[in-house]
């Protein structure tokens, strides 16, 4: 079963005013040389290619592509509707634990290790569009390993 969300495009531009651009408070995932991150984004762009972000108990998530000091992606929004935006349809499923496994689009050095036992929320497109979005409880199971 979908429910219909409104997704937003984030025009590629530097990553410090990306940064800008964001909503304020949203919680980030990555995972870079340094093993899987989750936290603020950081001042300088991380070296990974892509990063979820969500609102804690909110109603938007975030999708970014890094590349070479830019970043573009998409914010995906819940119950609102604004200017410009498309609305999609959006299922979702949730990895009880299973972490990074379950969701093969959650990569990088040591995510499947980081993220065993993670509880975990996917929100993906359905139809002519494939973009997933990510919520991770950080409170039911994370740890850095």
């Amino acid at each position: 079963m979908s429910t219909t969300m409104y997704l937003e495009s984030l025009s590629r531009r530097p990553w410090d005013e990306m940064r800008v651009a964001l909503p304020k408070g949203m919680c980030w995932y990555w995972a870079d040389q340094g093993g899987a991150q989750l936290g603020p984004l950081t001042s300088d762009p991380p070296m990974t290619t892509h990063l979820w972000g969500w609102e804690r108990g909110g109603g938007r998530w975030a999708r970014l592509r890094v590349d070479r000091g830019e970043a573009l992606g998409a914010l995906l929004h819940r119950g609102a509707e604004g200017e410009g935006w498309v609305p999609v349809a959006v299922s979702q499923s949730r990895s009880g634990g299973r972490g990074a496994r379950e969701h093969s689009m959650i990569d990088g050095p040591g995510a499947e290790e980081n993220l065993r036992g993670v509880d975990m929320t996917i929100y993906y497109l359905t139809g002519e569009r494939s973009l997933h979005f990510a919520e991770i409880d950080p409170d039911k199971g994370w740890s850095v390993r």
